[in-house]
């Protein structure tokens, strides 16, 4: 599986290049020869090849002194080994085991297990990549490199699980490797691995316990269980996660395209991802389909999942094979995929139930499409000589040679017979499927062109974006993340030709919204797919005209409130500039979650939610500024308050904010959720749930960034903690100011008096008021 697993890892590595550090490394190891040697062989193959890796790009410096430390005590090869592993002695490594081929879920082969689109968290950016399991397990294995401390470390983890806990709490021994399990009850530990640990010794504590392992049990029954001693005190077993670490001195609706007419049934439930839908298709509760095309009368039943399928020949097409209709029909609870085949044999439809287990063979019940093996064969009027070549063969599933390479409306129709949603009343689809080439999942396995099936979904996703952003343009208001869009079209060979039709919708598109679309979003537009094309000299140019539309936007949206002497002095009888003077005073805001800003033109693609109030402090507005006309200075003077003022410019602020960190955005997610809960409390006045609320914003900053803090701060808070229900500091990174919310009126005067009188704090309480608007 080199090509299937290489390419996912390599464009998902791309989209969060951004947020990888440039020391940080991300390769794909297949089994050698394509043969299945194995988790521990693997483990070890893959760390070797990461040391192979990480050799060949360590400078010579490195490499030296590692080998002058090795040299001192060993012949040349256990120097080298040596070597090796003093040089890996301080790397973090995440090492995730992709898979094999799945015989319980068939249809995740092509793309690997780890690979499943899993489109949680995901609702705020509909316009970038399909989130898979492959991103939240990075996400949620991102914080467990606390736990490593200063030592080098392996973190393994499988990639069909998906472990929601929180990493940041992993506590790891020293100079050892442990297995993270998690108690369960007994009925959902018999159909995985289970951990029996040692009664004796050990460590408890209140978040973890650690002790040694005595056995492993593999799908255990539960006297097996029992006889084991892996049940708990309160009746449970410990599930075998599949988490390995070890550190120190071991032995080491996202993108898609719907019709524009109300001629199509997609259930509310149904998830549809990465795929492009014509009138005429019926897709049933609570199904999945993705990375595909639907064209044409097809109809997908309830509980399916439908991967890389293309069905757009078929639209017009007029099966001579099938009397009647040329719907094609997908029961209920089946599973449907297509992949291409390597030397150009071309393709084949798969199809089985969502619940068969393509392992079970014949005689102990096995099923396919929901029927026991003895029910199909009787139905279709075959001969299990017809599927499977031997007596000695295992009569299963997965080496049924069911499957026959053919035309797509061939291969559509006979899917439907061998299902069971079309007749064969002459037999023309029986002896057309019999005289058929047909193969067995088993061989599919192996007879994948995997360089081609990852090729048609880039390509397919690039086409996706395309579509979006001409329709954007077309017929929005430019609200989609054109850059996003401009990113995915990035992978499509004919990209420019796209953007030059793109391109000409300026300036006539804010036309055809006067008063709606802010100019600024419009050069912004221009701007991304100027930068998308390459042409980055046009775009600083439109660079230009974006801030200076943000800045003519932002300031025509203040109500200034003024004050001016009489109007006797602001006049000359000769004309002459005389003495002039206004003043704006504004209130300060403080947040309790999300920070502050929702500046054009961001917050038009990329809606966020904050919860903040403004606030007069100590009986006046406290930010202002004054402009002043004078006879005796000529140009502009400007002056705060302390007489430093150094706005930067528009490179040094680019320069000084870090590029975004894609990986971060569950808790961007998490931040808006956090608000939009704030505010219901706060409106409901439950100040308790305010605070805990302010709590969990402020441990969420702590993650975006771990230097929000400092020893000043966290005394502060340990020392208002009795007073309070919540706490943290204004602004989304910290500001100057912290926002104590106290449990009532007495200890909001106590924690008061405490801070006044204390000497270990030079901190100010400032009184302040709800400001209103005027």
């Amino acid at each position: 599986m080199k090509h299937c697993i290489q390419w996912p890892l390599t464009r998902r590595c791309l989209n969060l290049t951004d947020g990888f550090p440039a020391s940080t490394a991300a390769i794909a190891v297949p089994d050698p020869d394509g043969a299945r040697i194995g988790s521990g062989a693997a483990t070890l193959h893959a760390v070797a090849a990461l040391a192979r890796h990480l050799a060949a790009q360590a400078s010579k410096e490195e490499i030296g002194e590692f080998l002058s430390e090795a040299a001192n005590g060993g012949s040349g090869d256990e120097s080298a080994i040596a070597a090796a592993a003093g040089f890996m002695a301080k790397k973090h490594v995440l090492l995730l085991h992709a898979g094999g081929d799945s015989k319980r879920v068939p249809w995740a082969n092509p793309m690997g297990k780890a690979f499943l689109p899993l489109p949680y968290l995901a609702g705020d950016n509909p316009d970038g990549p399909v989130p898979l399991l492959f991103d939240h397990i990075l996400a949620i294995s991102s914080s467990a490199w606390q736990a490593f401390n200063n030592q080098g470390g392996i973190f393994i983890m499988t990639g069909d699980v998906l472990p929601c806990f929180d990493a940041s709490n992993l506590y790891l021994p020293d100079n050892a490797a442990c297995i993270v399990t998690v108690p369960t009850t007994l009925d959902v530990a018999a159909n995985h691995g289970v951990v029996v640990a040692s009664k004796d010794g050990g460590i408890d504590q209140e978040t973890y316990s650690l002790r040694l392992v005595d056995d492993i049990l593999q799908k255990p029954t539960v006297s097996e269980l029992v006889e084991g001693r892996a049940i708990l005190d309160d009746g449970r077993a410990l599930l075998d996660t599949g988490i390995i670490a070890a550190r120190g001195l071991v032995g080491r609706r996202h993108m898609c395209s719907l019709p524009e007419t109300t001629a199509c049934d997609i259930a509310a439930t149904a998830i549809i991802l990465s795929t492009k839908i014509s009138s005429g298709v019926s897709i049933g509760e609570d199904s999945l389909v993705y990375d595909s095309v639907l064209r044409g009368r097809i109809r997908i039943g309830s509980q399916c999942i439908v991967v890389a399928v293309n069905i757009s020949e078929f639209h017009g097409y007029n099966p001579p094979i099938l009397n009647g209709s040329t719907c094609f029909t997908l029961p209920d609870r089946h599973c449907l995929w297509e992949v291409p085949l390597v030397n150009s044999a071309g393709r084949v439809l798969l199809y089985c139930g969502l619940h068969d287990n393509p392992k079970v063979s014949i005689k102990r019940d096995g099923t396919f499409c929901g029927e026991p093996w003895i029910n199909v064969l009787e139905d279709l009027r075959i001969q299990d000589s017809d599927l499977w070549d031997s007596t000695s063969q295992d009569k299963c599933l997965w080496t049924a040679k069911l499957f026959p390479v053919m035309s797509l409306p061939e291969m559509l129709n006979v899917g439907m017979w061998l299902m069971g949603s079309a007749c064969d009343a002459d037999g023309k689809i029986a002896s057309l499927w019999r005289k058929s080439q047909r193969i067995s999942l088993e061989e599919l396995h192996h007879a994948i062109d995997y360089r081609q099936l990852c090729t048609e979904s880039s390509k397919h996703q690039a086409d996706l974006a395309a579509d979006i952003a001409k329709a954007c343009m077309n017929y929005g208001l430019l609200r989609r993340n054109l850059f996003q869009l401009c990113e995915e079209m990035l992978q499509k060979d004919t990209r420019l030709a796209v953007y030059e039709e793109l391109l000409p919708f300026f300036p006539s598109h804010r036309d055809q919204y006067p008063g709606v679309l802010p100019q600024s979003r419009e050069y912004q537009v221009k701007m991304d797919l100027l930068r998308a094309s390459g042409d980055l000299s046009t775009a600083c140019v439109v660079e230009e005209k974006v801030w200076a539309s943000i800045a003519s936007e932002t300031a025509s949206a203040i109500k200034y409130g003024s004050k001016e002497p009489s109007s006797g002095n602001m006049s000359s009888n000769h004309g002459n500039l005389h003495p002039r003077k206004a003043v704006v005073e504004l209130p300060v805001r403080v947040d309790f979650v999300g920070g502050w800003s929702d500046t054009p033109p961001w917050r038009l693609e990329r809606p966020g939610c904050v919860l903040n109030m403004a606030i007069s402090l100590q009986g006046s507005l406290p930010v202002g500024a004054m402009i002043e006309t004078t006879e005796d200075h000529l140009g502009v003077r400007i002056e705060d308050d302390a007489g430093k003022a150094r706005p930067p410019s528009p490179a040094e602020s680019c320069e000084s904010v870090p590029p975004s960190r894609q990986h971060l955005d569950i808790q961007h997610q998490e931040a808006c959720r956090i608000s939009k809960i704030g505010r219901e409390a706060l409106m409901n006045g439950e100040l308790d749930e305010l605070g805990g609320m302010l709590l969990e914003a402020w441990r969420l900053h702590q993650e975006l960034d771990p230097f929000c803090s400092n020893r000043l701060v966290d005394e502060l808070f340990a020392f208002a903690d009795p007073y309070c229900c919540g706490y943290k500091l204004v602004g989304t990174g910290g500001g100057g100011f912290a926002l104590l919310l106290a449990k009532n009126a007495i200890c909001a005067k106590e924690l008061r008096r405490a801070l006044e009188e204390s000497t270990t704090f030079d901190v100010k309480v400032y009184d302040w008021n709800i400001a209103l608007p005027r």
